[in-house]
């Protein structure tokens, strides 16, 4: 008899402007489209092991997200559930903070810039912004690069070419630290971007490789553990033998003292992945991903 295996992804959608540019729009299937692969690849291993694997998948508002997971579970999907936030606001200039403490870089000067409504993409909402830049970006300290924080994609992306000083932008716009993009190419990722191309006819988005990894990382607890129960999985995930491929060059593993998970980030302009972090020169004492995120010193 087949093993079950039943997994659900809740995404929460949450109250979020348009993007700035039309390129970014939202797709109705994201997030999602990475679960449907991801339970794909489990079902080819899936088949051998005589296991198969079903996904439920759920979009919600942030005021009916615990009913859909009180939902699900009382229909027996208690294996995990992955939130997937389609526009959190994170304390991004925190973190940006504390990686320039760890990585020895010194910030100068902080400023703020202030959402004052209106259109963003009307012409005169974002020549309204395209003028405020350079005049806010007078009398800085000197710099060398300029570090965007913008959660709500508000001004980011109007900051290259529109500072007063000739610097380049990272962060937010310009170079810009993601899990994914379809301008990856080596480590076998040409092949990830193909067959999910394949299968949704669009190029696959930072929320759609998370959530494919998600899954994956299911399918190979499952795998090794030849179990479905979740205090095995967590387990097996967790534990120091377990790997998987990300086709990033590196196997990705989980922090134990965090849950966090060990991944390369992509550095991407847009258009090409310029560099993959971590980065040559800046050492760990256990692995170079841990040169990465939140270390066991700074989640105690």
């Amino acid at each position: 008899m087949a093993q079950e295996v039943r997994t659900a992804v809740i995404r929460v959608d949450y109250p979020s402007l348009l993007p700035l540019s039309r390129l970014d729009l939202p797709t109705e299937d994201r997030a999602f489209a990475g679960a449907t692969l991801g339970t794909e690849d489990n079902a080819t291993t899936g088949r051998f092991m005589g296991q198969t694997h079903e996904t439920v998948t759920v979009a919600t508002t942030p005021e009916d997200a615990l009913a859909a997971f009180e939902r699900l579970v009382g229909d027996g999907y208690r294996l995990f559930v992955i939130l997937a936030r389609e526009a959190e606001l994170l304390a991004m200039a925190d973190a940006y903070r504390a990686s320039a403490r760890n990585f020895g870089a010194r910030i100068v000067g902080e400023r703020e810039f202030t959402d004052t409504g209106g259109s963003r993409v009307s012409d005169s909402g974002h020549v309204l912004v395209q003028r405020q830049l350079p005049v806010f970006m007078q009398n800085t300290a000197r710099h060398d690069v300029v570090l965007a924080a913008d959660a709500t994609d508000y001004f980011a992306e109007y900051l290259p070419y529109n500072t007063w000083q000739a610097a380049p932008v990272a962060g937010s716009a310009g170079l810009v630290p993601v899990t994914w993009a379809p301008t990856h190419e080596s480590r076998g990722a040409t092949q990830l971007n193909t067959r999910f191309e394949k299968l949704t006819n669009r190029p696959m988005r930072d929320e759609d490789y998370q959530t494919w990894l998600a899954l994956r990382v299911i399918g190979e607890a499952v795998t090794r553990t030849g179990s479905a129960d979740p205090a095995e999985l967590r387990a097996c995930a967790l534990g120091d033998a377990f790997t998987l491929a990300a086709f990033k060059g590196e196997p990705v593993t989980f922090r134990k003292w965090n849950g966090q998970m060990r991944q390369p980030i992509l550095l991407t302009n847009g258009r090409m992945t310029v560099s993959v972090s971590p980065q040559d020169g800046f050492l760990h004492q256990r692995t170079l991903l841990d040169s990465l995120g939140l270390d066991q010193p700074e989640s105690a």
